[in-house]
């Protein structure tokens, strides 16, 4: 039976990755997860019980910072694809790459909003900012808990193809994306620091209530996006010169003293920056190195990665609940337990809605991008390729392998 074969087709996803995955890769999608998990584990625990030594745990306490680790994630892989298909064909087929990323996050993105909404889980009043992907800017929380996030990716897949418009226009070497992305890295802590003044009045004044805005709108907080595209601009067209440190194994190391350092001065304004170099430095060692990164080969990481998506959607959902019908008092171990039952829930519920909406749509995307249509266009001109490869010194020639991809 057909529906038999797509559901065993998506188990057989799940369980083996592609020829070509980067295992670092899944081991830091499984990070970025599981921080934001037990972020929010701790943070409800303490909400419905009382807070344990665990909360005052620094990766704990701070779990939201595994979305920008995702941000760094989703720049560079969605990147490899813009550049990658840039450099063959000299420009880029956007409806091909909406497509990619629409059937990708939208399926499972706007179930959960309608079992939301039927659920009554979310204030139905503001259910526009989610359809339009706003809640970044008009209401935070939105209908889908960690919707923003979302939001600031879906923009970020607007910019990014367009940003290679513009230059394919204006024809642009290669090399001047690297200029223009490096620019936004050094304006984004430029902008939170005059958006910081205007709100406080004092740069050195710490106010939760005026982060939250620079915390959740994309102009103040796409730091780890625009990294990622940069270094993956790196990867396709080669490292220059001025960026050759990262090749470096000390290069993460630096990055968490640059950290310490930025957080030291201002931590609202400046935290996101700090974050974005370890984490793009991670990131790059991962691919750089992947020979020393043996343990990543685990099979779990890579199921975990598979599944981040569903998991990051659904676990906020289980916490409350959980935590209510299993506790009535809080302690350490406890609190452990209670992560590992909303992991496990979590991820099982996020495998059945792999098998049931995320592979199915996905398989539908492999059936359209193989149309005539979105073929003929993508492979574009042997002129245009010929033509970008004119523009290019024969010295670039990355030394990064291509990260298969199921995004």
């Amino acid at each position: 039976m057909p529906v038999l074969r797509l559901i065993r087709s998506a188990l057989i996803e799940l369980r083996h990755a592609p020829t070509g995955q980067a295992p670092a890769l899944d081991f830091l999608r499984t990070l970025a997860v599981l921080l934001v998990v037990v972020g929010h584990v701790d943070a409800a625990f303490a909400r419905v019980l009382r807070p344990t030594v665990l909360s005052q745990l620094p990766f704990v306490r701070n779990g939201w910072v595994g979305v920008d680790l995702f941000f760094v994630l989703s720049g560079y892989l969605i990147g490899r694809q813009i550049w990658n298909e840039l450099q063959k064909t000299g420009t880029i087929h956007v409806g091909a790459f909406l497509l990619r990323r629409g059937l990708r996050i939208w399926p499972l993105y706007f179930f959960v909003f309608t079992v939301c909404i039927l659920l009554g889980a979310g204030t139905a009043t503001h259910w526009w900012s989610d359809v339009v992907f706003l809640t970044n800017y008009f209401r935070h929380n939105g209908v889908v808990r960690g919707s923003w996030s979302l939001c600031t990716e879906e923009h970020f897949y607007i910019l990014a193809p367009a940003l290679v418009l513009l230059g394919c226009r204006l024809r642009w070497k290669p090399s001047a994306y690297r200029y223009v992305l490096a620019a936004v890295l050094l304006a984004e802590p430029m902008l939170r620091s005059m958006e910081w003044l205007y709100m406080t009045k004092r740069f050195f004044a710490h106010d939760q209530h005026a982060w939250e805005p620079i915390y959740y709108n994309f102009h103040t907080h796409c730091d780890g996006l625009a990294l990622g595209l940069l270094l993956a601009h790196f990867a396709v067209f080669g490292l220059p010169r001025w960026a050759e440190f990262l090749n470096s194994k000390w290069a993460p190391v630096c990055a968490l003293v640059i950290f310490g350092a930025l957080w030291a001065v201002q931590r609202e304004v400046f935290a996101f920056t700090g974050l974005t170099v370890v984490f793009g430095s991670m990131l790059w060692f991962a691919v750089t190195h992947p020979l020393d990164l043996k343990f990543t080969k685990f099979p779990p990481f890579y199921w975990a990665s598979r599944l981040s998506f569903g998991i990051y959607l659904n676990h906020d959902y289980l916490v409350d609940p959980l935590l209510r019908r299993l506790y009535s008092d809080a302690g350490i171990t406890r609190e452990l337990l209670a992560i590992a039952i909303v992991i496990c829930a979590s991820a099982a519920l996020a495998v059945v809605t792999f098998v049931l909406i995320e592979h199915p749509f996905l398989e539908l995307r492999k059936r359209l991008l193989r149309t005539k249509r979105f073929v003929s266009s993508s492979g574009r001109t042997l002129a245009n390729s010929q033509k970008l490869s004119r523009m290019l010194p024969m010295t670039i020639m990355s030394a990064v392998p291509a990260e298969a991809s199921r995004d």
